[in-house]
């Protein structure tokens, strides 16, 4: 009866985990974002009607964040979302600018400066608010 219960929950956490149609990958110093970069974080998906729970956040140094094929195998995500990040870092073979929204593979990508730059800069907010509103209109 236990083992029954424990496979439901795990089942159901399977589901929930892979079903993230939004992956965000942000910079960090450890496997968790700081407080105030993860308030940060919030305040800009609310601005996008969206909140954490709809999103799944890893920080770089999980190691499923090395190639995107197993971000999207395990996701199967429709946007990620880069952080601080690099396409290379996912091992994405194109490159583009930052805040340039690419599509690859039916898979929306958008890279730019870390949470943190980001928080203290103006400019680098409104260029992130407009490729945003292209992800998410």
């Amino acid at each position: 009866m236990i083992d029954e219960a424990v496979a439901v929950v795990e089942q159901v956490t399977k589901e929930a985990t892979s079903t993230k149609k939004i992956v965000i990958i942000a910079e960090a110093k450890t496997n968790v974002l700081p407080p105030n970069q993860q308030l940060f974080l919030e305040a800009i998906l609310k601005a996008c009607k969206l909140n954490i729970a709809d999103v799944a956040v890893l920080t770089d140094k999980d190691p499923l964040t090395a190639d995107h094929k197993e971000i999207n195998a395990h996701y199967g995500a429709e946007n990620i979302i880069l952080f601080g990040r690099s396409p290379s870092s996912i091992a994405l073979p194109v490159y583009f600018p930052p805040f340039q929204v690419q599509s690859f593979q039916e898979t929306n990508y958008l890279h730019a400066p870390s949470l943190e730059a980001i928080e203290a800069d103006k400019t680098l907010k409104v260029q992130l608010w407009q490729s945003l509103k292209q992800l998410f209109p």
